[in-house]
């Protein structure tokens, strides 16, 4: 909320020299305020803001129960069960209200992952099975901009998935992994801007912490 309430008035900067060296916030930003429903609340005063942040983790969390249904009856791989099981929308109520979901309301900044994660994983299914990368390839560039972090632990998930998952011969599934190699590659450029600082600023808050 502060850093929201700097960024309005205009007294947010991307280094200061407050602290022994100086710090920067360019990965702050990147970490915290690159979501498009953070970017929304700059639009509006504190205590709206505040709200809307709200809002939008309610939103996403009950959005995030139809997106699974989406997921689980257009699956390619498995069995995708019928849109008229009851089943689908108990499981898809479950994905909502999971555990995860309660605890992570408050970090609105992992939300959106929470939320496109059973598209994300469709689109890898649909390429495993057509070799189609290109939606693949853009959902995971803005899951990648929205959270560097967080995007990439589901990139790790999804390299994992495409072998434990694929039942395609060997040859084609080698060909296609280093195609999905590719579509990353592909999406981490289209997310430089916050892909970049942000790991630049991990790999050091890890170098410090190791050899302090």
């Amino acid at each position: 909320n502060g850093m929201i309430h700097n960024m309005q008035e205009g007294t947010f900067h991307l280094f200061t020299l407050k602290g022994s060296l100086g710090s920067e916030f360019y990965s702050s930003i990147a970490y915290y305020l690159t979501s498009p429903f953070t970017l929304i609340c700059l639009f509006f005063d504190q205590k709206t803001a505040v709200i809307l942040l709200s809002l939008f983790s309610v939103l996403r969390i009950a959005l995030s129960g139809p997106v699974f249904f989406y997921y689980l009856t257009h699956r390619k791989i498995g069995h995708a069960g019928s849109p008229y099981d009851p089943m689908m929308l108990v499981l898809s109520l479950g994905y909502s209200l999971s555990s995860y979901a309660l605890v992570q309301y408050n970090d609105f900044m992992f939300l959106d992952h929470f939320m496109l994660f059973p598209l994300l994983l469709l689109f890898l299914e649909q390429f495993m099975v057509t070799g189609a990368w290109k939606k693949l390839a853009f959902l995971n560039a803005f899951l990648l901009f929205s959270n560097f972090y967080l995007g990439l632990i589901l990139d790790l998930f999804l390299i994992l998935y495409y072998f434990f998952r694929n039942t395609n011969p060997v040859t084609t599934i080698v060909h296609r992994f280093f195609k999905l190699l590719l579509t990353f590659f592909f999406s981490f450029g289209l997310s430089a801007i916050t892909v970049i600082p942000g790991m630049c600023s991990f790999i050091e808050h890890c170098h410090t912490a190791f050899t302090s």
